[in-house]
């Protein structure tokens, strides 16, 4: 018995052996774990037949879709026709009076954005009131100044003043 664990072959084998079983633990097994369960999630992924049909991803999609156009829909008519009607809608709860409407392309040095100008007319007080009330709506967008002039009235007891508002499409 003493011979066998003092020649070298024996010892050669036996060291091999155990440094296999050590490495075995080590990596190997890790590695074959790790293979099999990539080939089984391969397969579960190529037993589903398009994952676009899925109903969840599909609204995903559309939402984000929703919010890009949202971005870019501040060029278009609707947004314009949106814009007017709703700046006559406050004018007319704030008796001021809508005498221009947004003209289009006053980007000056600010190409990337949209500026609409409109001017109206009438008493401090309710063209403040309808400032104020712009600021609360959404789909108007940003106030980006504002300038108030005195207006040449033809009636001397009733002094109008003209407010010209440059919004920002947001």
């Amino acid at each position: 018995m003493n011979q066998i664990f003092t020649n070298k072959t024996y010892q050669l084998i036996a060291g091999s052996l155990v440094l296999l079983l050590v490495s075995y633990q080590l990596a190997f097994k890790e590695t074959l774990n790790s293979w099999q369960i990539n080939r089984q999630l391969t397969e579960q992924v190529e037993g589903m037949d398009n994952l676009s049909d899925q109903p969840g991803l599909t609204g995903r999609k559309y939402s984000n879709l929703e919010k890009i156009l949202d971005q870019y829909r501040v060029d278009t008519a609707r947004f314009k026709a949106n814009l007017v009607t709703n700046l006559s809608i406050l004018a007319e709860k704030n008796d001021v009076r809508l005498t221009g409407v947004p003209e289009p392309n006053l980007n000056g040095f600010y190409n990337h954005l949209k500026i609409n100008l409109i001017v109206l007319q009438g008493p401090y007080y309710n063209l403040v009131k309808f400032l104020y009330s712009t600021e609360d709506r959404v789909s108007i967008g940003r106030i980006r100044s504002v300038k108030i002039n005195k207006t040449n009235a033809q009636d001397s007891e009733v002094s109008n003043l003209e407010m010209t508002v440059y919004f920002i499409g947001i």
